[in-house]
């Protein structure tokens, strides 16, 4: 790396010295590249400082300013998400960039965001790619928009899904005695084993929704990323031609959608304390109290281990304190998402047993790209199912404000960001933000002190086929109407309130129904 940095010092970023769009309040006067080749003068980047930090940017700025000596960088941290996002739309605004943790999907519909496709279409020095060419597939579809031009780029991938403590297995079921689900019917199947060997299976608060971060990759593997997609938008797939919900008759075959149905009855046999697969005691713990017994400490005078907790990967940077602590089980880990075995109904092999839906996966984790007897198409929607996980990557965005007190600078903007999605750059975020790579294709396998929880994270996003899971702020529909508001604690719905799936689907409906006024004008 520090071969490489003289070397960088040295050299001007290929194609990362682009102008941006000219766009804004004031406009600076075009700046000329030093005898070095690189502009030099400051910018102001305000982050979100919440639960990935900020010492990742911190560190990347440092060897920005010693590569490019006159060339400054002034980090403001922010704790208010809703807050930074304001700034974006005031004429007050002293910042070239923003680093948030809220989704910009309305700043950028309506204008306030410059176009940063010059940025994607940069070659870092040194590579043989483009910063699009490195990016996941997945988040570069979901934000280049139809024109080809893309308004935020994401700077986590915001993982999500069902972590497990390694240690607390161990522990209940013995060490190499047993295998991570692969399907929702195998998930009760692992939950019944940890319950016979005295644990909780799940560690759950009812004080916090967290449980839409693996419900929602359970709607889009039944129904198919396409279909899950275009139910944010207001369509829907009749028969293989996709409607338009702008009548009330389509607008009810929308809110029908199957999948979504489907995923209740998970969550309703995950959360029904009958059950007994989450902690008994989720109506009265804290979400960090859940996170304290996930890690093998145990809430209150109920030591009993709970081996798994619905979370996103920021869960390490969150609670590393306790997992140092020497009595703490600290090997945490993400698994795939196990497929909703119901998906079987969407499969032309209606009839497929669990054991063969398994079998099935198995093949796709080994690369394989066909199963005997297993039809072309169901391989590959049973693949994509497998691929998928909801991420927040949607909403950790960056963003360049159009509205800017004083001039834009463009190319020290671009300048900036180009060396921020290097590998060289990338490398440093990884080292500083817990092992976690941002979607923009480093590979994570050069290093050697990785743990095994920054590792399972990077193995699953790292995969150029994994496909983000989102709930779609971008739409219209989402940013303009609150189209489907979250699962609306459906934790507390079904284990609190013993709720029916249909009961939990009939309330979300009924305010899609009473907000039809704004939303369906919107479905175009």
């Amino acid at each position: 790396m520090k071969n490489f940095k003289r070397v960088f010092g040295l050299i001007l970023l290929i194609s990362g010295v682009f102008l941006l769009a000219s766009c804004g309040k004031k406009e600076e006067t075009k700046r000329e590249k030093n005898e070095q080749g690189y502009y030099e003068g400051s910018i102001e980047v305000i982050i979100v400082d919440l639960g990935y930090g900020s010492e990742w940017l911190e560190k990347v700025v440092t060897e920005y300013e010693d590569i490019y000596p006159g060339a400054k960088v002034n980090i403001e941290k922010s704790h208010s998400a809703d807050g930074t996002k304001a700034i974006i739309k005031s004429t007050a605004n002293t910042s070239d960039i923003v680093v948030s943790t809220g989704s910009l999907a309305f700043e950028e519909k309506n204008g306030y965001l410059v176009d940063l496709s010059q940025v994607l279409n940069s070659k870092p020095e040194g590579e043989t790619k483009t910063i699009g060419e490195k990016m996941t597939p997945s988040f570069k579809e979901y934000f280049t928009n139809d024109k080809g031009e893309i308004y935020q780029m994401p700077w986590q991938v915001g993982y999500t899904g069902i972590a497990y403590n390694n240690d607390s297995l161990n522990t209940l079921l013995g060490e190499g005695t047993w295998s991570l689900p692969r399907t929702t019917n195998e998930l009760f199947e692992f939950g019944d084993k940890i319950k016979a060997a005295g644990g909780y299976p799940f560690s759950v608060t009812t004080s916090q929704s967290y449980w839409e971060l693996i419900s929602y990759t359970w709607w889009a593997q039944y129904e198919g990323i396409e279909n899950y997609n275009n139910f944010w938008y207001g369509k829907y797939d009749n028969n293989g031609t996709i409607e338009l919900a702008n009548t009330d008759e389509k607008f009810e075959t929308l809110l029908a959608q199957k999948g979504r149905i489907r995923m209740y009855e998970v969550l309703e046999r995950i959360m029904k304390p009958a059950n007994g697969y989450v902690h008994k005691n989720a109506d009265s713990m804290s979400y960090l109290e859940s996170q304290i017994a996930f890690l093998g400490l145990g809430y209150g005078e109920d030591k009993k281990k709970a081996p798994m907790l619905v979370v996103g990967d920021w869960i390490y940077n969150e609670m590393i304190s306790t997992i140092q602590r020497p009595e703490a089980d600290s090997d945490i880990r993400f698994m795939a998402a196990p497929v909703i075995s119901s998906i079987v109904e969407t499969l032309e092999d209606k009839n497929m047993s669990d054991e063969t839906l398994r079998n099935v996966i198995d093949a796709v984790d080994r690369g394989e790209t066909s199963y005997p007897s297993v039809s072309e198409k169901d391989f590959n929607k049973i693949k994509q199912a497998r691929k998928m996980a909801n991420v927040t990557g949607e909403s950790h965005v960056i963003g360049v404000p159009k509205i800017k007190s004083g001039a834009q600078k463009h190319e020290l903007i671009n300048q900036f960001l180009t060396f921020l999605f290097s590998n060289y750059a990338q490398e440093i975020c990884v080292q500083n933000n817990r092992g976690l790579a941002m979607p923009y294709g480093f590979d994570t396998t050069t290093l050697t002190n990785l743990t095994p929880f920054a590792k399972s994270v990077n193995e699953l996003t790292g995969d150029s086929e994994f496909i983000v899971v989102t709930r779609n702020r971008l739409s219209p529909l989402v940013y303009g109407a609150s189209f489907m508001p979250l699962l609306g604690y459906a934790e507390g719905a079904f284990f609190t309130s013993g709720d029916t799936p249909q009961a939990v689907m009939n309330r979300l409906n009924e305010i899609a129904r009473n907000s039809k006024g704004q939303i369906m004008p919107l479905i175009k």
